[in-house]
């Protein structure tokens, strides 16, 4: 064990080597979950995903790192997923947070249920499912301590939204 401190007697090599380990495996971790997220959202309706009529609401998933896409893809082009799976594949978690977003102006919509080809939630439903895959694939990680968050934020948003809906004051 002497030979792995340094020249003043701490551990540093080896506690550098550790933590880049967690930090890789962190990363595969969110790399993997984004994926999920991603590939069960563009699946037909049937599958659990986004209904599809044209498949541009399918189509524009955009999976991104940093902040969420703001851009809405041509009909059912595949450019900016594409080029957005690539940049997740290459990610690290120096490079910031990762977003998985739909600009279509009637997903909300579509997850309320104003498709008779899927309920409403089927966006809450795949990224549940999305974990549960995860949690599975990577037993050894836990996740649930960003499940819980994605949940806590689920529930501020509903809670937001129900607020922005009724207001005593009319108006805007």
């Amino acid at each position: 064990m002497a030979g792995d401190r340094d020249a003043g007697g701490r551990y540093a090599p080896r506690a550098a080597a550790v933590a880049d380990r967690a930090r890789a495996e962190v990363a595969t971790v969110a790399k993997a979950l984004v994926l999920r997220i991603d590939a069960n959202l563009r699946r037909p309706a049937s599958d659990g995903g986004t209904p599809i009529d044209t498949g541009h609401a399918s189509a524009n998933w955009v999976p991104s790192i940093g902040m969420p896409s703001r851009l809405e893809v041509e009909g059912t082009a595949t450019g900016e997923h594409d080029a957005g799976v690539a940049a997740i594949l290459a990610y690290e978690l120096a490079d910031g947070p990762l977003f998985v977003s739909n600009n279509v102006d009637y997903i909300q919509l579509l997850n309320r249920g104003h498709s008779a080809q899927a309920e409403a939630g089927f966006v809450e439903r795949a990224v549940e499912a999305a974990f549960d895959t995860v949690q599975a694939q990577f037993g050894t990680v836990d996740i649930s301590a960003v499940r819980s968050a994605y949940r806590a934020d689920l529930g501020a948003a509903a809670a937001t939204n129900l607020a922005d809906a009724y207001n005593p004051f009319g108006g805007d």
